[in-house]
């Protein structure tokens, strides 16, 4: 029997919630921080682990499933209209970087036809996405609003569990450059703090003020991601590279934005976008020499794991990996754990991810029936 030509018979999608604790995230000072959009695209949602999102099953006739999660922010119509273009689809068909059969399927959906493809060839699935280059990913930790004092403390904890690295949300009411000193003081000058405050620093000049202010707390440990968005942005985080010296990250999600952050000088990316697209975003990421990581939309460990198998064969996904899903949700959704030695990532052995969905997990935080297309 030819597994190539097996054809997918059923794709369910499962809606669920899946809580964090608050303090996981903010400190009780930024209790009206949700890290969701709302209805006028401000800060102004609700907390977002209080927006469902969708975990996808992919199965053939007998034979392993294939499993994804999706941002809790897509499309529900797209997921719809588009579960049924997956059904007759084959191993043999599915592939990571096929922009004409791929480009405009929903990630999730995409991820678990591709994690289904890897199991029924037996191989884990970083095969389907290329050459590895590495065993282990770079991780950081991450979480929300924080003062200083509870920054230091979030710091400390994730220094013991092996991480090099912070990421922290901000607006303009915190005192980043505190929070940068409270961290150099908990866990030492190579601590390394990625500030994004999401573009809400609003000006170049408001921007170049805090970057220069985090960079005299400690300049060898400060980032930030993020701190205008559009094209004001770009020259935002050009200013502030240029007279302060501070390590600047974009946010993209097409191969311009990689050659926007070329000529503005940008030093790192953090990539988002279809499995079509970043195969095309990490190739010329490589080819221009920008280190980049690929962000979490923080769902759950299931994603967390794709972004693992895809991190070990791209050259240039060398930053810091947020793998927020897993860390702080209630419970991660998979049945084997991610694996961290000395703030490296590694997926569990075996074929697909390593890991399978965790079928009771699902069916405790399900709130609506399953939908299924066959």
């Amino acid at each position: 029997m030819n597994v190539m030509n097996l054809p997918i018979k059923r794709v369910t999608l499962f809606t669920v919630k899946v809580p964090v604790p608050f303090e996981r995230i903010n400190c009780p000072e930024f209790s009206h921080e949700p890290l969701n959009r709302g209805p006028t695209g401000g800060w102004d949602g609700e907390f977002f682990a209080n927006v469902p999102f969708y975990i996808v099953k992919v199965e053939g006739d007998g034979g392993p499933a294939g499993w994804a999660d999706t941002n809790r922010l897509v499309n529900r119509q797209d997921l719809l209209s588009s579960m049924g273009r997956l059904i007759g689809m084959t191993p043999a068909q599915i592939r990571s970087d096929d922009m004409e059969t791929w480009g405009t399927m929903p990630k999730g959906l995409h991820a678990a036809s591709l994690d289904w493809s890897a199991r029924m060839q037996d191989v884990p699935l970083w095969k389907l996405f290329g050459e590895k280059v590495r065993d282990g990913v770079l991780t950081a930790d991450w979480s929300g609003h924080r003062t200083p004092q509870g920054a230091a403390e979030m710091a400390k904890k994730a220094k013991a569990k092996g991480f090099h690295c912070l990421k922290l949300k901000a607006s303009m009411e915190q005192d980043t450059g505190g929070i940068i000193a409270a961290i150099r003081d908990a866990c030492g000058p190579d601590f390394h703090v990625v500030i994004d405050p999401n573009g809400r620093w609003e000006t170049v000049e408001e921007s170049v003020r805090r970057a220069r202010i985090m960079m005299d707390a400690c300049p060898t440990s400060s980032q930030v991601e993020d701190a205008v968005y559009g094209k004001l942005g770009y020259e935002a985080m050009k200013k502030m590279r240029e007279e302060t010296g501070i390590f600047t990250i974009r946010t993209v999600t097409e191969e311009k934005g990689v050659r926007d952050c070329a000529e503005y000088g940008i030093n790192g990316m953090n990539l988002n976008g279809r499995w079509p697209v970043l195969h095309r975003t990490s190739k010329l990421a490589h080819e221009l020499g920008i280190p980049y990581w690929v962000g979490s939309a923080v769902e759950s460990g299931i994603g967390d794991l794709t972004t693992i198998h895809f991190a070990l064969t791209q050259p240039a996904f060398t930053l810091s990996c947020e793998l927020a899903g897993h860390m702080v949700r209630e419970h991660p959704m998979y049945d084997r754990p991610i694996v961290y030695r000395d703030g490296y990532s590694y997926p569990p052995e075996g074929p697909g991810l390593g890991a399978n969905a965790d079928e009771h997990a699902i069916a405790k935080y399900s709130i609506a029936d399953p939908l299924v297309v066959e």
